[in-house]
């Protein structure tokens, strides 16, 4: 369950809650799916700059610091880099959109796994227009 909104121009909000009743995955020493707690901000700096940064927390691990800075080349391209600080990770990656579609890859440096590859596909269903 989530929320999101755009406080002022150019800066949105967003909190959200992930298995608020911990379900259970196993009998076996009573092993649940833990509860994520997020909350994050998204400032658009420039017209093709956008910083982001999130703090998410589960019930049983120290709260976890994400950012990131996307810089959008052109309309259907952008540039992306982020850290973790849970992770110890940073990563690199691009983003590609063709009208509704989005590809996003990305490589991460971590220091246990080493090199991460990462890649999102999204779909954005089409607005209603505003009268």
């Amino acid at each position: 369950m989530g929320i999101q909104s755009e406080v002022v121009p150019g800066l949105t909000f967003g909190a959200h809650i992930y298995n608020i009743n911990q379900a259970k995955l196993a009998e076996f020493e009573d092993e649940r799916v833990p509860t994520v707690m997020k909350i994050g901000l998204g400032f658009q700096a420039a017209t093709k700059v956008l910083l982001v940064v999130e703090a998410e927390k589960e019930l049983e691990h120290l709260v976890a610091v994400k950012g990131g800075i996307e810089y959008q080349i052109l309309p259907a391209l952008g540039l992306r880099t982020g850290f973790n600080t849970s992770s110890k990770s940073g990563t690199a990656g691009v983003d590609v959109r063709f009208k509704q579609f989005q590809v996003a890859y990305a490589l991460g440096a971590q220091s246990q796994l080493g090199l991460s590859n990462y890649l999102s596909l999204g779909y954005q269903l089409k607005k209603e227009q505003q009268p």
